[in-house]
């Protein structure tokens, strides 16, 4: 943890420097483990005997929390919402890529 002062020298941090840094650190962690632990669980669902719900627009099966995109015309487990920025459905699998993109 090096800053560079006004003519290119450098000096050490002071503690309470650091201490934003490593702020933003411990949260962006706890955000990874946040998110890997709710795929964890979302992917662990076993469902019950039967076939289990269907989707009434494209027939396909219906875990819980999973809602069909008109836009993509597909169903999407755990559904934020469809993004025109990157043209896909903000879901499960790809919603830490998403938010690490609004970083």
């Amino acid at each position: 943890y090096q800053r560079r002062v006004h003519g290119g020298a450098t000096h050490q941090l002071s503690v309470h420097e650091r201490l934003p840094l490593r702020a933003l650190a411990l949260v962006l962690e706890a955000l990874t483990l946040a998110c890997l632990l709710t795929t964890w669980l979302l992917t662990s669902y076993a469902p019950e005997s039967g076939p289990g719900p269907q989707c009434g627009r494209c027939g396909a099966a219906r875990p819980p929390r999973t809602h069909h995109c008109s836009s993509c015309r597909r169903c999407v487990l755990k559904m934020d919402h469809h993004c025109i920025f990157v043209n896909n459905c903000i879901g499960l699998r790809n919603h830490k890529a998403f938010l690490l993109l609004l970083i």
